[in-house]
């Protein structure tokens, strides 16, 4: 009877043990499994982020402020028919444009006058890399009395009347260059 007890917990320690080493894998033993993590994709970039890639000296802040400048004198300097101010302002294909325009206004003797200007505010829409130039939209509110004239009498628009205007405009860097300047590409809607 004692023999059959003896046997009995020999039979339960070996029947123990033998599932604690075949019921689990130790800790101490690596699987040969291959490893199941997953490799972390980098983030997506913003699109100030991937402009800032490409033009290091990137500043949104600073690009706003010169942006809200630009507006101010590009209006202006159409509106008197000022080649040599709105120049440095836009791309040549852009300049040639406005250049074309104002020739026409010249030769019909139209001529515009801001009577009234009040930027309000400008907001950053969008930036985009394609091929080697930089992208960034801008949305532009402002206030503006403008009047066209024919022979100094009004033909169109109230000099006491103002209007709320809301521009788009398309800016554009090359990438190669190593200026900061920002030149207008297109204007998605104009209120001039």
């Amino acid at each position: 009877m004692i023999a059959d007890v003896i046997l009995f917990f020999v039979v339960a320690f070996i029947v123990y043990q033998l599932y604690n080493a075949l019921g689990r894998t130790p800790t101490t033993q690596k699987s040969s499994q291959p490893s199941r993590t997953h490799r972390q994709e980098p983030p997506l970039l913003t699109p100030q982020a991937q402009i800032k890639q490409h033009v290091p000296n990137f500043d949104e802040k600073a690009f706003i402020q010169g942006a809200t400048n630009a507006f101010s004198h590009i209006v202006s300097a159409f509106v008197q028919g000022d080649l040599d101010a709105l120049k440095p302002w836009l791309e040549p294909k852009l300049f040639q444009q406005y250049k074309q325009e104002i020739s026409e206004r010249t030769r019909a003797q139209l001529a515009y006058e801001l009577a009234f200007f009040r930027h309000i505010h400008t907001k950053f829409v969008e930036a985009r890399v394609r091929g080697s130039r930089a992208f960034i939209t801008v949305h532009f509110s402002s206030e503006q009395s403008l009047v066209l004239r024919k022979n100094k009498k009004v033909i169109e628009g109230n000099p006491d009347t103002t209007e709320f205007l809301e521009d788009t405009w398309i800016f554009s860097h090359a990438l190669s260059s190593q200026e900061s300047v920002w030149f207008l590409h297109k204007t998605l809607e104009s209120g001039v």
